[in-house]
C-alpha cells in the first residue's frame, strides 16, 4: 500500500467517486490458529494482472481483529495480510472485490519466532542485512517481515514449522565486504540462532567473452568448496550484460564454475581458486561454442528417473568437463553442452534411488547427439530368513535407511526396531548366509566363516514390548574393493519375558554394493 495521509487518501476516493470510479469493501476478521482476533494486521491489495495494484484505505484490523478496507476499484485482486511474528503472512488468492465483500473469518498461518544477529568475525553488528527463508520442502522463498537487520544487527522473524534453508545476504552492507552466509535449520519452536557470523570477503572477478570477443551476459557462476564439496551461496552472481562476473567469498580452496544459458550453445568451464586474504581476478574467461548432447535416463523396468546427475570424461585422459545443468528432471530427460569429441558419459542416480550407477565408454559426438541409458538395480538391502517374537509377541524387524549401499554414500544407516525397551543387542555380521536352529531362533549368518559380533544397546523405555531401537551409522567407503561384495547380517535381542532361553530374533538382511 502506497503510505498515503489519510487526508489525500479521501481526497482520492471523492476524486474517483467524481469521476464515476466506484469504492469497494471488503470485511471480515482476522484470527490466528487458536482463533485469537488479531489487531494491527496491514492488509494489501495486489493485482496480479495488468493495471497496477488497487488504492486502499483504512487498510488494517481494529482491536477486535476486524476490518473494513476501501478498495478503488474493484477487481479481482490477491488479498495480503500481514501480522506480527509468529504468525505468517497469509494471502487470499484471486478474490473478487465488488460491492461489500464478507471474506468471512481469516485464518492466519501458523510460525514460529527466528530471532538472533549478524555480526563480523571481529564480533562488530552488521546493519542492513537482507534474509531470505526458503522452504526446503517445495523450493520456495518466503514472503517476510521485516527480512533486515537492524543497527545492531538483529533479526526477528516469523517463519513456518519444518526444514528451511536461512540465507544472508550482505551485498546491501557497504561499510565492509563480507560474504553471504547460508545456514539449514529445522524450525519446530520459537528458536534464536544468536550470533550468526559473517566471515571476511573478497572477490572472484572474472570477463567471460564467446568467441569473436563478444560478452555473455546471465551465465550463472557457482562456487564449490572443494573440501566439502558444497556450492557456497553468492547471491548477483550471474554475468552482467558485460560479461563481467564478481562474487563474494570467504577464504578457501574452491572450484569455481562459470554456466551459461542453454540457448546460446556454448560449453561451460570450471577452475580451481584459492581466496586467501585478496581478492582474486580470473581474467578472460573464454567459452567455446559446443553441441546438445541429450537423452533419457530409465530405471531398469523403464519409467524415466528425476535426479540423475551426467558426469562427460574425456574418455582419454579422464578430465571431466564443465557441464551445466546436468540432472535429469521429472521424466528422466537430460540435455547438456558438450565439445565434439569421443567421451565416457556415466549416469549417477541419487543415493535415495536403489539403482546403480551406469558408465558408458567411448561415445562419439560429432554434431547434436542422443544417448539414452538404463540403471542397474542396487537394491536397499535383501531382507531373508524369518524373525522370532520378544515380549508382547513383537519380531524385531532389521531394515535400512539413508539410501542405496552405494560406494561413497554417506547416510546409510542400519536400523533395528520391535526389539524390547532398554535391552541389550547381539549384532552379527558376517560373508555368508546360513539357517542355523539356536536356542528357540534361527541364526541366519554363517558362522563358520570369518564373523564380526558385537553387543550394543537398544533404546526405548526399559521392559516395554517392542519399543527397543538401534540405529547404526554405516557409511559406505568410496572404496572399489567393496564393489559387488555382500555382507550378512542380523540381530539377537536379549529378553526376559521369552522362555525358555530369553532370546528374540530378527529376520536378517544382506547388503550389496555397488558403483
Amino acid at each position: 500500500m502506497r503510505p498515503l495521509s489519510q487526508f489525500a487518501l479521501g481526497a482520492l476516493a471523492l476524486a474517483a467517486l467524481a469521476g464515476g470510479v466506484p469504492a469497494q469493501l471488503i470485511t471480515g476478521v482476522v484470527v490466528d490458529a487458536l482463533g485469537v482476533p488479531q489487531a494491527g494486521v496491514n492488509i494489501n491489495v495486489c493485482n496480479e494482472g495488468s493495471g497496477g495494484d488497487p488504492d486502499v484505505f483504512n487498510g488494517g484490523t481494529d482491536l477486535n481483529g476486524s476490518f473494513s478496507t476501501t478498495v478503488i476499484p474493484g477487481g479481482v485482486f490477491n488479498i495480503v495480510f500481514i501480522p506480527s511474528p509468529p504468525n505468517l503472512i497469509t494471502t487470499l488468492v484471486d478474490v473478487t472485490v465488488a460491492g461489500t465483500s464478507n471474506l468471512g473469518t481469516v485464518e492466519l498461518l501458523q510460525g514460529v519466532t527466528m530471532t538472533g544477529r549478524c555480526v563480523t568475525a571481529q564480533g562488530v553488528p552488521v546493519a542492513g542485512v537482507n534474509l531470505d527463508v526458503i522452504d526446503l520442502a517445495t523450493g520456495t522463498n518466503l514472503d517476510l517481515i521485516g527480512d533486515n537487520t537492524d543497527a545492531l544487527g538483529n533479526f526477528i522473524l516469523a517463519v513456518p514449522l519444518g526444514a528451511l534453508e536461512i540465507r544472508f545476504d550482505t551485498t546491501p552492507v557497504t561499510f565492509t565486504t563480507l560474504a553471504s552466509q547460508a545456514l539449514d535449520v529445522a524450525a519446530s519452536v520459537d528458536f534464536n540462532l544468536g550470533d550468526v557470523v559473517l566471515p571476511d570477503g573478497h572477490r572472484i572477478i572474472t570477463l567471460v567473452q564467446r568467441p569473436g570477443g563478444l560478452p555473455v551476459p546471465g551465465a550463472d557462476t557457482d562456487t564449490v568448496d572443494t573440501v566439502t564439496g558444497q556450492t557456497l551461496y553468492t547471491p548477483q552472481d550471474n554475468t552482467s550484460a558485460a560479461g563481467l562476473a564478481s562474487v563474494v567469498v570467504p577464504d578457501g580452496i574452491y572450484e569455481f564454475e562459470v554456466c551459461p544459458t542453454f540457448g546460446s550453445q556454448l560449453v561451460g568451464q570450471s577452475f580451481p581458486v584459492v581466496v586467501a586474504g585478496a581478492d582474486v581476478n580470473l581474467g578472460l574467461t573464454l567459452l567455446q561454442f559446443g553441441v546438445v548432447l541429450q537423452g533419457t535416463v530409465s530405471a531398469p523396468g523403464g519409467g524415466g528417473l528425476a535426479g540423475v546427475d551426467i558426469d562427460v570424461r574425456d574418455s582419454a585422459t579422464g578430465f571431466k568437463l564443465t557441464t551445466c545443468n546436468d540432472k535429469t528432471d521429472g521424466g528422466g530427460h537430460y540435455q547438456v553442452v558438450v565439445p565434439n569429441g569421443t567421451w565416457n558419459v556415466e549416469f549417477e542416480p541419487p543415493y535415495a534411488l536403489p539403482y546403480s550407477t551406469l558408465e558408458q565408454t567411448s561415445v562419439l559426438v560429432a554434431g547434436s547427439t542422443t544417448l539414452n541409458g538404463t540403471l542397474g538395480d542396487c537394491a536397499f538391502h535383501s531382507a531373508y530368513g524369518a524373525g522370532t517374537p520378544g515380549t508382547g509377541g513383537f519380531v524385531p524387524v532389521y531394515g535400512s535407511s539413508g539410501g542405496a549401499p552405494r560406494l561413497g554414500n554417506p547416510d546409510y544407516t542400519l536400523e533395528l526396531s520391535n526389539g524390547v525397551g532398554a535391552s541389550t543387542v547381539g549384532w552379527i555380521l558376517g560373508f555368508g548366509p546360513s539357517a542355523v536352529p539356536f536356542k528357540g531362533g534361527t541364526l541366519l549368518v554363517d558362522m563358520s566363516l570369518p564373523f564380526f559380533l558385537s553387543f550394543l544397546p537398544l533404546g526405548g523405555a526399559p521392559g516395554a514390548p517392542g519399543a527397543g531401537a538401534l540405529s547404526i551409522p554405516a557409511a559406505v567407503p568410496n572404496d572399489l574393493s567393496f564393489l559387488g561384495a555382500t555382507a550378512y547380517t542380523q540381530f539377537v535381542v536379549q529378553d526376559a519375558g521369552v522362555t525358555p532361553f530369553g532370546l528374540a530374533f530378527s529376520n536378517a538382511v544382506s547388503i550389496s554394493f555397488c558403483d
